[in-house]
C-alpha cells in the first residue's frame, strides 16, 4: 500500500513510524552487499533522492498499529 520497496520495508525500525501524523519515513534500504552479507544500506536504492515521507491510508495505518503492538511485546 505505501509504494515502497521491499528492502526498504525489511529495514524499517519503530522510529520510521510517526504515529501521530500517520506517516512513515523511507530513508534506507536492506541490501546484499558483494561479500553476500545482508546489511541496511543507509540511504534507499535511488539514493537521498528516493528518501521520502509517506502517508499511510487508515487500513495500512491500522495494521501498523497492530504489528506495533506486537513489536512493543517482544522488545
Amino acid at each position: 500500500m505505501t509504494g515502497a520497496r521491499i528492502g526498504e520495508n525489511c529495514a524499517l525500525t519503530i522510529s520510521d513510524i510517526d504515529e501521530i501524523n500517520k506517516t512513515l519515513n523511507i530513508n534506507k534500504t536492506f541490501i546484499k552487499d558483494e561479500g553476500r552479507t545482508w546489511r541496511v544500506k543507509p540511504t534507499t536504492k535511488t539514493g537521498e533522492s528516493g528518501e521520502q515521507v509517506i502517508g499511510l491510508d487508515d487500513l495500512t495505518f491500522s495494521k501498523m498499529q497492530e504489528w506495533l503492538k506486537l513489536r512493543r511485546q517482544v522488545a
